[in-house]
């Protein structure tokens, strides 16, 4: 299920995956063949959730 609604597409799963310092283990994606031009993919909930954001005032879990 996405924010649009539901996909049907393939599952991998990663070793690792590595984002802006942070790396994930046994992480599953996605694979999407329809994303806009100039976007190379999209970061869900559960990476994003990993971060600090400036003025949330929320710390990473």
């Amino acid at each position: 299920m996405t924010a649009g609604g539901v996909v049907d597409v393939p599952m991998f799963e990663l070793r690792e995956l590595s984002v802006a310092g942070r790396t994930f283990e046994a992480f599953e994606v996605l694979a999407l063949d329809d994303l806009p031009a100039g976007v190379d993919g999209l970061l869900g909930m559960d990476v994003l959730d990993g971060f600090s954001w400036p003025g949330t005032g929320a710390a990473p879990r």
